[in-house]
C-alpha cells in the first residue's frame, strides 16, 4: 500500500493511501438486460471498497481518518437495458453497477467498486444503497449503453446508469455541445437549454471531447437536483488568457476558471494527463473549499512522468510519488502510460474533515 503526503496549493496537507483489491481477469457484455429483467439484483455486499482508513497525520496536523467506510446493502429494482445480469449460479453478477464489497469483485473492465464516498449519496441511494461496478470517464462516450459520465465532485468521474440521474440517453445520439431540443437528443441524456451537457476532460482535447465548437471549460454542471458539481464540461469558452497567464477574473480565462489561491491570481486549464499542459505546467490535482477535487493545468517547473523513480512528490510532474515512482492523476485506464499500471481510487484526505478517494494511475 503506497503512501505520500502531499502539499496542496492551498495550504492544505494530503495523504494518499492505494485501495484495496485489483482487476479480475473475466469480462462481461455492457449494460443489458438480465434474466428476469425487472428482479433485483441479489447482493451480500456489506461494506465499501475503499473500509475504514485510518491516516498518519499530515505535517502541522493532529491525526486524520478517512472514515471511508460506507454501507453496500441489496442493489434496487432496475428494469429495461440498464439492468444489470444476475450470474447463472445466482450469485451477483461480476459486470458493471453490479454490487461490490472490494475492487477485485469487479471485471478487468469495470474494475472500480465504487463506494459512497467516491460518487455522493444521491447516487449510492439512487443505485440501491449499494457499492456498484463502474468505470472512470471523461466523456458519456466512455461509458457502455444506458450509462453516462457523472462528474462526483468527490475527486473523480464514473460512469452510472442514466436513470440515475433522471437523464434519458440514445447511445448514437450527439457530444456534449451539440445543439438539442430535448435529452435525448443527446449521448449524455441532458439538454440544458438548447445544448448538449456533458462531461470532459481535457481544454486540450476539446476538439475530440466536444462538438460544435464548444470548449472543455470549468464551471457549474448544468445538471438536475444533486448533479451540480463544479467539474469540467462542454460550453462557451471564457476570455483569451490560457492556464499560467494572469488573470483578476474568470472571464479573463478561456476555461472560465481564474485561481484565486495565488498571487497573482492566474488561469487555470482542465486537464487529464501532464502532456495536456504546456510549458512550465503540468496536470496536478487541487481542493475547491465548495465543492470537491479537480485537475487542472498547473505552474511547475520540472518533474518525473509516471513511474519515474522518486524521494518526494514535487519530483513528479504529477506531483504524488506513490512507492518510490511518480505517479499522477487519471480519468481513464488510457491515461496510465506505464504498462500494467491502472486507474484506480486512492484515499486522499484534505486537512482534519474531508476525504476524498480520488483517481490515481498505479499499479
Amino acid at each position: 500500500m503506497g503512501v505520500c503526503v502531499r502539499r496542496m496549493r492551498s495550504t492544505l496537507a494530503a495523504l494518499v493511501m492505494s485501495s484495496s483489491g485489483g482487476a479480475c481477469t473475466y469480462d462481461i457484455p455492457n449494460v443489458v438486460d438480465g434474466p428476469g429483467s425487472g428482479a433485483a439484483v441479489p447482493s451480500t455486499a456489506s461494506s465499501s471498497s475503499l473500509g475504514d482508513a485510518g491516516h498518519a497525520p499530515a505535517p502541522g496536523q493532529g491525526s486524520v481518518d478517512a472514515g471511508m467506510s460506507g454501507d453496500a446493502s441489496a442493489g434496487g429494482t432496475d428494469t429495461g437495458a440498464d439492468n444489470a445480469m444476475a450470474s447463472p449460479d445466482g450469485g451477483v453478477c461480476p459486470g458493471i453497477f453490479c454490487p461490490c464489497n472490494v475492487d477485485t469483485d469487479c471485471t478487468a473492465t469495470e474494475h472500480v467498486c465504487a463506494a459512497s464516498t467516491m460518487v455522493g449519496p444521491d447516487v449510492t441511494q439512487a443505485a440501491g444503497g449499494s457499492s456498484f461496478c463502474t468505470q472512470g470517464c471523461c466523456t458519456s462516450a466512455d461509458c457502455p449503453a444506458g450509462a453516462v459520465c457523472f462528474a462526483s465532485g468527490q475527486g473523480g468521474q464514473y460512469c452510472v446508469r442514466a436513470q440515475w440521474l433522471s437523464r434519458t440517453t440514445n447511445a448514437a445520439s450527439a457530444p456534449g455541445g451539440s445543439a438539442c431540443s430535448n435529452d435525448s437528443d443527446c449521448r449524455s441524456g441532458l439538454c440544458a437549454g438548447s445544448q448538449c451537457a456533458d462531461t470532459c476532460c481535457s481544454m486540450a482535447s476539446s476538439a475530440e471531447e466536444c462538438a460544435n465548437g464548444t470548449t472543455c471549460v470549468f464551471g457549474t454542471f448544468p445538471g438536475r437536483d444533486f448533479d451540480t458539481h463544479f467539474a469540467p464540461h462542454c460550453g462557451a469558452g471564457g476570455g483569451q488568457y490560457s492556464a499560467g497567464a494572469d488573470c483578476s477574473s474568470n472571464a479573463d480565462c478561456e476555461s472560465n476558471y481564474c485561481y484565486p489561491f495565488s498571487t497573482p491570481t492566474y488561469c487555470v486549464d482542465p486537464c487529464r494527463t501532464p502532456g495536456d499542459c504546456g510549458s512550465h505546467l503540468a496536470c496536478q490535482l487541487d481542493w475547491q473549499t465548495s465543492d470537491g477535487v479537480y485537475a487542472a493545468c498547473f505552474p511547475f517547473e520540472s518533474g518525473g512522468e509516471q513511474g519515474a523513480s522518486c524521494n518526494t512528490d514535487d519530483q513528479c510532474a504529477g506531483d504524488y510519488c506513490v512507492s518510490g515512482q511518480c505517479s499522477g492523476v487519471c480519468f481513464t485506464d488510457a491515461d496510465c502510460t506505464v504498462p500494467g499500471w491502472r486507474c484506480s481510487p486512492q484515499l486522499y484526505a484534505v486537512g482534519q474533515n474531508n476525504s476524498y478517494p480520488i483517481l490515481l494511475c498505479g499499479p
